[in-house]
């Protein structure tokens, strides 16, 4: 936002803004805005705009963006539409002068696909974000439930939300930080190493695996996330230290590979001494949780990975690509 409509009255705030958004949607004629159409026109372009917004931040499209997720069928499923949330609540947490409009410029938004919304505003960290989404029940009536749930009856927010309860969460704390670039959704991605030997749990053995391999894969392509491993490794129990040095050097050697071969081997003895209703009543979580890796991965760089999951929807077909459980 320029640093002058800082300093003017917030309804020519706002009129400022809306004109950036009617532009940046309706100009036609110019190469660039041909550009901007585009980028938008598939799914892999849409992820490159996502892969590539801190080096070139452009919040101002995050609503066409939206709704080019939603043409793209990339919002219908909540559970796969972790880091499509993840970014979107970044975004506007970075831009806290511009998040109103910015939420507004979403809609029309259909029912089903407003939780994308609804979550992206609970989790995007900005200081008022109950009276954003209070402000926004009467455009979502459909869904008063889960916004009750968010300003009533605290449902946990982006930090909070348990790795194991939730099957999208390691996506949305990878697309905030795909966003932002803080550390602190990387920082509660770690948190889940601790179970990477927990073979009596397999939802939390599986959100470890996907959790050691995302974190392994993306850090050759992020320059930044190697050194915040080093730091978030200082001083942290055995049961993290030692996957998240793994982490480090597989990351190192770019050989992210080592740490998804040694994850199917884990879960492949898993599944071999686990009981059988032990592993169905896992479907929702650790399918789930190794399928997800594959779209973060597409968002740094590994599209022929993401495309079971975020193009077909075949949810558990992305676990299959991913750690060969096959």
């Amino acid at each position: 936002m320029p640093t002058t409509t800082m300093i003017l009255p917030r309804f020519v705030g706002r009129v400022l803004l809306g004109a950036m958004l009617i532009m940046a949607a309706h100009i036609t004629g110019a190469t660039g805005a041909r550009a901007d159409r585009d980028d938008f026109a598939t799914p892999q372009g849409l992820l490159n705009w996502i892969k590539n917004y801190r080096t070139h931040p452009e919040p101002e499209r995050l609503p066409d963006a939206v709704q080019a997720m939603r043409a793209h069928n990339m919002l219908a499923d909540g559970r796969k539409a972790g880091l499509q949330i993840g970014f979107t609540a970044g975004v506007l947490g970075d831009n806290p002068d511009m998040a109103e409009d910015l939420v507004l410029a979403m809609f029309p938004m259909p029912p089903k696909e407003q939780l994308l919304i609804i979550k992206a505003i609970a989790y995007s960290g900005l200081t008022n974000w109950r009276e954003l989404l209070a402000g926004l029940v009467e455009r979502m009536p459909a869904r008063a439930v889960l916004i009750d749930k968010f300003l009533f009856k605290n449902s946990p927010t982006l930090m909070d939300v348990p790795l194991d309860q939730d099957e999208a969460i390691l996506d949305t704390l990878w697309g905030y930080y795909i966003a932002t670039g803080r550390p602190g959704p990387i920082r509660r991605i770690v948190e889940a190493l601790q179970w990477s030997n927990n073979y009596d749990d397999i939802d939390k053995l599986t959100v470890a695996l996907t959790a050691k391999w995302t974190l392994a894969a993306n850090a050759e392509r992020d320059p930044d996330l190697l050194p915040l491993y080093r730091r978030i490794l200082i001083g942290r129990p055995k049961a993290i230290a030692e996957p998240l040095q793994e982490v480090i050097a597989a990351a190192q050697a770019f050989d992210s590979e080592r740490i998804r071969i040694a994850a199917s081997k884990a879960v492949k003895l898993a599944k071999r001494g686990g009981k059988p209703s032990k592993w169905a009543k896992a479907s929702k979580i650790g399918a789930t949780a190794l399928s997800i890796g594959c779209v973060t991965a597409s968002a740094l760089g590994h599209p022929e990975i993401a495309a079971p999951c975020i193009i077909t929807g075949a949810l558990y077909s992305g676990a299959v690509k991913l750690f060969n459980l096959k």
